[in-house]
């Protein structure tokens, strides 16, 4: 077993929450924790000052001398490129990509996006249901005709709405696509 220590960064503190999982998965594991707290929150930044930050985050932990690098920072997790990571002279992972590969893995089809929109048509016609039944959003006398927010629900809009959204998750995919096909491999690492 390499008894040097798992590297763990974060913009704060935030990232503790994944400190304590490890712990719990890895009871012999020696960690290493470094929050920025100094330049907290890496959310508000632009994509070079992340990336910038992320790599001197990284920079520290290698100088600990850790066997692997963990980005707690779900900013940092889904701005720093997989051919900078690459690179590194140890393994690296960071909570976006875990938490993604572990959610297809607890699917049976591996169709993620499927179950969030199954989630919302159920969370849509419930709250429509709550409030054609239970009237809670009154509206002022003063100003309009009604005193409460009716409600509708068709089959209709409902199929409607639904197949709508799924197009446009679809549409969504496809100019960054088109624009990654178009990239040759040296030309991207080169913005690195």
């Amino acid at each position: 077993m390499d008894p040097r220590p798992i590297g763990v960064f974060d913009s704060g503190l935030g990232g503790l929450t994944a400190v304590r999982q490890l712990r719990r998965v890895l009871p012999g594991e020696d960690i290493v924790y470094f929050g920025d707290t100094g330049r907290v929150p890496y959310g508000t930044r632009g994509v070079d000052v992340i990336v910038r930050y992320a790599k001197q985050d990284i920079a520290f932990l290698l100088e600990q001398n850790v066997k692997y690098v963990m980005a707690a920072c779900g900013t940092v997790s889904s701005t720093l490129s997989e051919a900078y990571t690459r690179t590194l002279p140890v393994p690296y992972t960071g909570v976006v990509q875990s938490a993604a590969a572990a959610a297809v893995r607890a699917t049976r089809t591996g169709l993620i996006g499927v179950i969030g929109t199954l989630l919302g048509y159920v969370f849509g016609l419930s709250l429509g249901w709550l409030l054609k039944r239970y009237q809670f959003i009154k509206l002022p006398e003063n100003v309009y005709t009604l005193d409460h927010l009716p409600i509708i629900i068709t089959v209709s809009d409902v199929l409607i709405v639904g197949a709508s959204a799924m197009l446009l998750c679809f549409l969504a995919t496809l100019y960054p696509a088109r624009q990654a096909a178009r990239l040759e491999p040296a030309e991207a690492l080169r913005y690195e």
